[in-house]
């Protein structure tokens, strides 16, 4: 992403209110109740990457003039997202499994998902390199991670259709998904001075965890439940 696209996302749209601030956190970085599901796979935490993504996560979060607007989230929670479940905040048919109804409580959509996704054969893991850090479109901070290779995309792709059509759900962004780790969410918008620090920031410290770290192995996918985004919960192991 050009350093000019990567300013843009973290200084927002003037008049637009911010999309993460008293949603998912309170502006202190207290996570807030934020309930859904989702299928992931999580980091280990007994390995050499996690260890270093923390301590990764902890110098983004560091610096006085914008550290503060962003929160970190739980090295527990790491992860890399293989298909989005559904959350109490986005009940819109086209964010929805078809035969669910839009008012359907959480705790019943998971058991939704877990009856459609029971017969869902998956691979035991899969083998990513990481691609850079960058901001998301509201600010916070992802690993972007590619594939080690076609096998493992090809995998991906098949396991991602075959729990799109055991759901009932496609988005519109289907195709276009991108694998990502999040390191934290911002809690406000950045000045452009601030911005172009963190950019820089993400920059360096991308390149030197890719060069130490150039394979993140993730074990099996699980369709999980969330209260809030700092904790995920396997219910049913994929595969």
């Amino acid at each position: 992403m050009p350093p000019d696209a990567a300013i843009a996302r973290l200084t927002g749209t003037p008049g637009l209110p911010h999309p993460v601030a008293g949603v998912k956190f309170d502006l202190d970085g207290t996570a807030l109740p934020f309930p859904g599901n989702t299928v992931i796979c999580l980091l280990p935490q007994d390995t050499p990457e996690h260890a270093a993504l923390a301590a990764l996560s902890a110098e983004l979060v560091a610096p006085p003039t914008w550290g503060a607007k962003l929160a970190a989230l739980d090295p527990a929670s790491y992860h890399m997202t293989v298909f989005n479940g559904v959350h109490a905040r986005a009940r819109r048919p086209e964010e929805w499994p078809a035969g669910l109804p839009l008012d359907a409580p959480i705790p019943e959509a998971t058991r939704f998902f877990a009856e459609r996704l029971r017969g869902v054969r998956a691979p035991s893991g899969f083998a990513m390199r990481p691609a850079g850090l960058g901001p998301t479109r509201g600010g916070g901070t992802v690993l972007r991670l590619q594939p080690r290779d076609a096998g493992t995309a090809q995998q991906l792709t098949a396991l991602r259709e075959a729990v799109s059509q055991a759901l009932g759900l496609r988005r519109p962004n289907h195709d276009r998904y991108t694998f990502h780790l999040t390191l934290n969410y911002s809690l406000a918008w950045l000045s452009p001075g601030e911005a172009a620090g963190l950019v820089a920031m993400q920059h360096r410290l991308g390149e030197a965890f890719a060069a130490r770290h150039p394979v993140l192995r993730f074990p099996a996918a699980a369709l999980c439940t969330f209260e809030t985004l700092n904790a995920f919960r396997p219910v049913l192991r994929l595969g």
